[in-house]
């Protein structure tokens, strides 16, 4: 789907409405018309929603890191010391990212980016990877591509946790219940329940949600070091929960992060989509907030960040 940067606010297009959109405008009214004016209520209502989720409300119970997520806290020495350049994936499923990243012989797309940010591909040596998978269906899978590049020297770190606004446990949902149906890998699983068959049973659990802005702010942002500031690469295909977390941490983003590749899913919320899936889930001002939060970053002359469409890379 589009990642696109609007060049101007969403509600000040000008536009008229065609067929109905993924905000809800109507054919033939005008972007002027109480429609749109609901859209830009809708918008602000979502965002002033995910801030003060920001600001510390808690999602779901608060969790006490141990174990395989004690790097990840505040005690903790940052992750991202001693690395020039910093990959960081936020769902990274079964890994494939780490080898386009470490194998560039072997993948070949989506090496643009990486050659710009990191140098030439021979280098990648100095490159650090942090990612994120609440799935525990890949957790074997990606324990095993981590051991595989920790022994060619690469610093890696996978977390079996989700990104989310604060440090919590949430909700996780699948787009499969059986083994029989994985052959996909779960590329829709998600903490936004989009379809209507994840509210069945067997369908959800809880997972560990390691808050953004925190982690951003522990290991690029509020680390005191002399070396040059690392230049960072982040992926963000979250199925849905982007619009959620992207207007609750974009300012620690345009402070820590370069580039940031997103995958977004206005699909989850179009006629066409929800008829094919029985979803019952609608916009409810997510597109138009995320809109709005990708023009307050192209705005912002101290956002360092730019964003691509991981959609039409793929």
């Amino acid at each position: 789907m589009s990642g696109r940067i609007p060049s101007q606010p969403p509600w000040q297009n000008g536009k008229t409405g065609g067929k109905r959109s993924h905000g809800g405008t109507r054919a033939g009214v005008p972007a002027t018309s109480l429609a749109l004016k609901q859209r830009q209520t809708l918008a602000r209502s979502f965002l002033a929603a995910t801030q003060l989720s920001a600001a510390g409300k808690p999602e779901e119970a608060p969790w006490l890191p141990g174990g395989g997520l004690s790097p990840l806290t505040p005690s903790a020495p940052p992750l991202t010391l001693g690395c020039r350049h910093v990959y960081l994936d936020m769902g990274l499923n079964i890994g494939s990212k780490l080898r386009v990243l470490y194998e560039p012989e072997r993948e070949r797309r989506w090496q643009k980016t990486f050659d710009e940010v990191f140098g030439p591909r021979k280098a990648r040596g100095d490159v650090c990877a942090i990612g994120f998978e609440p799935n525990p269906n890949h957790t074997r899978h990606l324990m095993r591509a981590v051991a595989q590049y920790t022994g060619r020297g690469h610093r890696v770190h996978v977390f079996q946790a989700a990104v989310g606004v604060n440090d919590s446990k949430q909700l996780f949902f699948t787009d499969t219940a059986r083994q029989s149906q994985r052959s996909s890998n779960e590329w829709g699983a998600s903490m936004l329940m989009y379809k209507a068959v994840m509210a069945q049973p067997g369908y959800s659990q809880f997972v560990i949600s390691i808050g953004l802005e925190q982690f951003l702010r522990r290991q690029f942002i509020n680390v005191s070091t002399a070396a040059p500031r690392a230049r960072v690469i982040a992926k963000m295909d979250v199925e849905g929960y982007e619009y959620t977390l992207l207007p609750a941490a974009w300012r620690a983003i345009c402070q820590s992060i370069d580039v940031l590749q997103l995958e977004r899913h206005d699909r989850f919320f179009s006629a066409q989509w929800q008829k094919k899936t029985s979803a019952w889930m609608h916009d409810e001002g997510r597109v138009a907030a995320l809109d709005a939060t990708l023009y307050e970053m192209k705005q912002d002359p101290n956002c360092i960040t730019r964003v691509e469409d991981l959609g039409k890379m793929e």
